[in-house]
């Protein structure tokens, strides 16, 4: 049987989830159907370097530079550039013309280079767009409004959560040729990276009448971290002892700590950076908090909830269809006293932490969430099959 030449193309592998859910799917499509090739509009990123050797791997930017406010202008104007004079992009279009499907796997710059610019649109090729987030609060890249009217050339959005579409929806009115498919995750990595706490720092294997709590995620405003210290300053100030780690990098870290000092929380506050081996981190605390304004489907809540972790988030797109409105998790209004005041819920009450914890122990059926890829790559191939 001729193999399927699939493209993804996602704008860099750095640490966050998509990527890390992108790497799993890649290595796990079956190689007797697929080819498989890799393209990043900047060559950067953690993941880089998990990708599996038979994949074929291009980027379109070869300079893999630090960010920083002049990196950011520089990666904006040849953005701009490439953006305003499309024929520019001959590599992109090279790697197009060499696939049966195109995914962009990540909206973003990739979702404009990648979309599907043929006068003729015969059915050789098919695109599909992979849309991580709710585009009702989310504003990912300048080039808004070239990104929104690419979705127009893709053959099928595809979305990982219904909550996603809808705000599709309601944001860029299309609504068709539309589907659903969750995120896989690797269930037995997930479980076997938490077991391995050996560079842990000795703070979280320690034995202590602090209360560990964990967030994870990009230094970016998105995640709302401000909130989140906003949150534990009001639990300190009701005489709570904790210790909260987040852990994640980005570029507002000198303002969290900032925060953080501002909060005397310098002892209770601590951002432990960019960790490897965050199920790890998850499994050593005792809970896990969301602090976010807005996600997709965010890959560290469904490993929080395979490690059966109390958890408390944000009502917000994602979280909310994860723990099934409040069935699996506690979820709060978008502002730090909501936040502080289902935070305490668990920290006061020791027995309803093991009661969600039973729950999710007791419910792994229902996760929304794969264990495989099964789904999607049946999608991919009844997806070329109908060229």
């Amino acid at each position: 049987m001729k193999k399927i030449k699939v493209l993804f193309s996602i704008d860099s592998l750095n640490a966050g989830g998509a990527e890390k859910v992108l790497i799993n799917v890649i290595k796990n499509l079956d190689r007797s159907k697929f080819k498989i090739s890799v393209c990043t509009v900047f060559n950067q990123g953690y993941y880089l370097d998990f990708l599996p050797n038979d994949v074929h791997y291009a980027s379109l930017f070869n300079v893999n530079t630090p960010f920083g406010i002049i990196s950011k202008l520089i990666r904006f104007l040849s953005l701009a550039m490439y953006s305003i004079f499309p024929f520019l992009l001959k590599k992109s279009q090279r790697l197009k013309k060499d696939h049966d499907i195109i995914i962009s796997f990540c909206e973003g710059y990739n979702t404009i280079f990648f979309q599907n610019t043929s006068t003729n649109r015969s059915k050789s090729k098919t695109f599909l767009s992979w849309v991580h987030i709710d585009f009702r609060k989310h504003k990912p890249i300048p080039f808004l409004k070239k990104l929104y009217a690419s979705f127009k050339s893709y053959d099928e959005v595809v979305f990982v959560s219904n909550d996603a579409r809808s705000g599709f929806m309601e944001t860029i009115h299309n609504n068709e040729h539309t589907h659903v498919l969750y995120n896989p995750i690797d269930w037995e990595e997930v479980l076997s990276q938490s077991k391995n706490s050996a560079s842990l720092p000795s703070i979280m294997k320690d034995s202590t009448d602090k209360l560990k709590l964990i967030a994870v995620g990009r230094l970016q405003y998105q995640k709302r971290f401000d909130r989140l210290i906003d949150a534990m300053s009001i639990l300190k100030s009701k005489g709570y002892s904790f210790t909260l780690n987040i852990v994640g990098e980005g570029d507002l870290e000198g303002d969290l700590i900032e925060r953080i000092k501002s909060k005397s929380l310098e002892n209770d506050c601590l951002l432990r950076g960019f960790q490897s081996n965050v199920p790890a981190w998850v499994q050593a605390s005792d809970i896990f908090v969301m602090s976010s304004d807005y996600e997709g489907l965010p890959l560290v809540i469904c490993e929080a909830m395979i490690l059966s972790k109390p958890i408390v988030s944000t009502n917000i797109t994602g979280p909310r269809e994860l723990l099934n409105n409040g069935e699996f998790g506690l979820l709060c209004d978008i502002n730090a006293e909501s936040l502080a005041q289902v935070i305490e819920c668990f920290m006061k009450d020791e027995l309803l932490r093991i009661r969600y914890q039973s729950k999710l122990s007791e419910n792994k059926e229902k996760f929304i969430f794969k264990k495989n890829i099964a789904d999607i790559q049946q999608f991919i191939v009844e997806r070329h099959e109908r060229l």
